[in-house]
């Protein structure tokens, strides 16, 4: 073999020798590295690194638990976050912390976690006044400084993507005194396209909002989250009975905004919110629209414009003596054809405006009125239909007398006042003007039709003056079926049970 040949052939062997051993030097360098990386990630050096970069992100001490690192990921008992400064909450703590890893990514940069699966987050918020001035974090460089071997940042990724996070059960609430309360919900969540911005879906769980003592029983919502607010853009629970409720809104994190929902109630059963007698007076279904906002100190104000459907109103001292003073049984018991208001509620007072209550063809009643505790005031204006005074002598000369400011047709119309407490009863000043109508009537018109108020007094003046209006009556037809002074005498006696009469 000529030497040249015998060269190419040592020249040959060495270099496959020399790329044989280059492959296996780069093979023991990736074995090394990765025992290196397998060893860090499970160091307390990493465990600082991790700590230090969800605080960045979360603008808060970090605290992890050790993590324990299998095929299918890591795990860690709890993560409790502590907020730097800035934010209303006051702590956040998650339990059973289960993150799969995908690590084909690392080499582009990436750490790919396609799930994060938590048993629970609870939330501890704080009212504006408490929040602190916000501190400065350690960057990431000064982080990874201090945590890990400079040889070793080019192998670790410095991008993380989630791609979705489920929690079992998810808790916020007020760390003192009153505010929005959010227990045992499912929430996944998935990132929006905004960076730090999540879009949430949750299902269960319990919202419970200051100055209302129910909470909502929530089926659904979504929402959507970044480090200043949670957005609600849609939600459907269920309150009070089988009442339906939907939301939307806002909740800052910034305790010093106000918080505020609106949405729509439909369903909602009179006898959940009545109490007493008034459950056998009042009846049918409330819905209509409402907005709930934050009040402070810790209190919410809820408005709203109210539709009651198929709404009865019977069982009422008045309504049974405008039926007496008419012979109209439909007073006892009055179908309401519509029925509606507008609502201002904050802390224990309640004013309702816009009232408009009618009976087709029976009675029309506008006004407003103010609940304040158990106590109640109102203003309305009251119409009935004019065949229905036909019973009633004065009434529609000297009671139902008001020029309706719209002209609303088919009714005559009367202002009466209402005052009381809900448990122990309510007065109102049109039963008294009835009868002093009617004893006016005994003088105004003729014999006949005094006699017939007379009886009408007589019928419905038991229980206005008590056991002694059977006496006065009485006396009053002998002094009208008599002779000479019977005129004047008769008007003596109606002031014997209408003290205000002049």
């Amino acid at each position: 073999m000529p030497p040249s040949a015998k060269k190419k052939k040592w020249l040959g062997k060495l270099l496959g020798f020399g790329l044989l051993g280059f492959l296996l030097l780069a093979l023991v360098g990736i074995f090394v590295v990765r025992e290196w990386l397998n060893h860090y990630l499970g160091s307390e050096a990493f465990r600082t690194l991790l700590a230090g970069r969800i605080g960045q992100a979360a603008h808060a001490e970090c605290t992890l638990d050790p993590l324990t690192w299998s095929a299918g990921g890591v795990y860690t008992p709890s993560v409790t976050l502590k907020p730097a400064g800035g934010q209303s909450w006051k702590s956040i703590e998650a339990d059973g912390v289960q993150a799969t890893v995908d690590l084909s990514t690392a080499r582009s940069g990436v750490w790919s976690i396609p799930s994060i699966n938590l048993d629970s987050v609870h939330m501890l918020t704080q009212p504006g006044s408490s929040v602190t001035e916000q501190k400065p974090l350690p960057t990431d460089s000064e982080a990874e400084k201090n945590s890990m071997p400079g040889w070793l940042q080019r192998f670790l990724p410095q991008r993380t993507e989630i791609s979705e996070v489920k929690v079992q059960e998810f808790e916020i609430k007020p760390a003192q005194g009153s505010g929005v309360a959010l227990s045992g919900l499912k929430v996944t969540a998935k990132p929006a396209g905004d960076e730090g911005t999540w879009l949430l879906r949750s299902s269960d769980g319990t919202l419970t909002l200051p100055g209302l003592t129910t909470p909502f029983r929530l089926n659904s919502a979504s929402a959507t989250v970044n480090a200043g607010s949670l957005t609600l853009n849609d939600a459907v629970s269920r309150w009070l009975g089988d009442s339906e409720v939907t939301g939307r809104g806002e909740l800052p994190f910034n305790g010093s905004k106000p918080w505020n929902f609106s949405g729509h109630l439909s369903g909602l059963d009179l006898k959940e919110v009545l109490s007493g007698e008034w459950n056998t007076r009042l009846s049918g279904m409330l819905e209509g629209e409402y907005e709930a906002v934050s009040a402070p100190p810790g209190d919410v104000r809820l408005k709203g414009k109210l539709s009651l459907k198929n709404g009865v109103v019977q069982r009422l001292a008045v309504l049974d003596r405008v039926a007496d003073f008419t012979h109209t049984e439909r007073f006892r018991r009055v179908v309401l054809d519509e029925a509606k208001w507008d609502i201002d509620r904050i802390h224990d007072t309640t004013n309702i405006t816009n009232l408009v209550l009618q009976s087709n063809g029976l009675i029309r009643v506008e006004g407003a009125m103010v609940i304040k505790g158990r106590n109640i005031q109102g203003d309305f204006l009251v119409g009935v239909s004019p065949q229905t005074l036909r019973w009633m002598p004065g009434a529609q000369a000297h009671v139902f007398t008001q020029a309706h400011p719209s002209g609303a047709p088919g009714f005559v119309w009367t202002r009466v006042k209402m005052a009381g407490n809900l448990d122990t009863g309510l007065h109102e000043d049109l039963s008294n003007r009835l009868l002093a109508a009617m004893g006016r009537a005994l003088i105004d018109e003729p014999l006949d039709v005094a006699l017939k108020g007379v009886d009408l007094l007589g019928k419905a003046g038991i229980d206005v003056v008590g056991k002694t209006g059977n006496t006065v009556i009485e006396g009053g037809k002998g002094l009208i079926e008599g002779a000479g002074d019977a005129a004047s005498k008769g008007v003596d006696v109606i002031k014997g049970f209408v003290p205000f009469l002049k």
